[in-house]
């Protein structure tokens, strides 16, 4: 029995209230993102990796690490009342339109 297709996404936003630049914060030898990315890659059930990020730093930082940067989130869900649900629905909904998915 072949093992499911599993989109697994990494929500990212540049700005935070609380710990600015989170997500590119180092700790020990990886960033945040490191952390993430690297769990999820490692995961049998992932077979494609994307990062939802309004942040440029944020996309290079997700390259560095082996992660897909398929879009910019826009400005409206890279806010601290956006909800994940919005997220990821924007992530499906870019999907299915650019990649003649459905």
């Amino acid at each position: 029995m072949s093992s499911p297709s599993v989109l697994f996404l990494i929500a990212a936003r540049g700005g935070s209230k609380g710990v600015p630049g989170k997500n590119l914060r180092r700790i020990g030898e990886l960033s945040l993102l490191g952390y993430k990315a690297r769990a999820a890659l490692r995961c049998d059930d992932c077979k494609r990796l994307i990062v939802s990020t309004d942040s440029l730093d944020i996309q290079d930082e997700a390259r560095r690490m082996g992660v897909e940067v398929p879009f910019t989130r826009p400005s409206e869900l890279a806010t601290d009342t956006a909800s994940s649900e919005s997220v990821v629905a924007h992530a499906i909904a870019w999907i299915e339109e650019h990649e003649n998915r459905a």
